[in-house]
C-alpha cells in the first residue's frame, strides 16, 4: 500500500480557516492600538496647546495694572476681558467663532488657541479683595481624538501685578 503525499481539501480549509481567525484578531489589535495612539496624541496636543493659552493669560493678567470692569464680561460664555497696563496699553481677551483674539490697543494680534481644537467655553470670573483684585479663568476645549470627542478642563486664578 502506498500513501500519497499531499493535503486534502478539508484540511487546507481548515488551515485556511485558522488563518482568516488568527489575521483577524492581529487586525483587529492593531486598529484597537492605532485608535488609543490617536487618542494620546490628541489628548497630549490638547493638553499642551491649553497649557500655552493659560500662559499667555497669566503673563498679560499679571502685566496689567487693573481690569476695565465696564468693558468686560464677568460670568458668562463667552467671556471678554479688558485688562488696563502700564504706558495707557489695553488689552482685550474675546471669543469669536471658535477663536480667543488678543487685541492691543485696538490692533487684532490673533489667534491665542489652535484652530485645531474647538472651544466650547470661556468664562472670566473677576475676584476683588481688600489687597487687589484678580481673575480666574475657566477654558473648556475639545479634540476630536481616535474614539471621538476628547474635552479638557482648564482652570486658573490670577492676580494681577501690584496685588500680591
Amino acid at each position: 500500500m502506498r500513501l500519497q503525499k499531499g493535503s486534502t481539501i478539508i484540511e487546507v480549509l481548515i488551515y485556511l480557516l485558522i488563518f482568516v481567525v488568527l489575521s483577524g484578531v492581529i487586525i483587529y489589535s492593531y486598529s484597537i492600538s492605532n485608535s488609543s495612539f490617536k487618542e494620546v496624541v490628541a489628548r497630549r496636543y490638547l493638553i499642551s496647546v491649553g497649557t500655552k493659552t493659560m500662559e499667555r493669560f497669566t503673563r498679560e493678567i499679571r502685566k496689567s495694572e487693573s481690569i476695565n470692569s465696564v468693558s468686560s464680561t464677568f460670568g458668562t460664555n463667552p467671556g471678554v476681558l479688558v485688562l488696563n497696563q502700564p504706558s495707557s496699553k489695553i488689552v482685550r481677551f474675546d471669543v469669536s467663532g471658535n477663536s480667543i483674539n488678543l487685541t492691543e490697543n485696538g490692533v487684532l494680534s490673533g489667534n491665542i488657541l489652535s484652530s485645531k481644537l474647538t472651544l466650547s467655553s470661556l468664562i472670566f470670573r473677576k475676584i476683588t479683595t481688600a489687597s487687589g483684585e484678580g481673575v480666574k479663568i475657566e477654558l473648556q476645549t475639545s479634540i476630536n481624538g481616535g474614539n471621538g470627542l476628547i474635552t479638557e478642563n482648564f482652570y486658573q486664578t490670577f492676580s494681577l501685578r501690584g496685588n500680591y
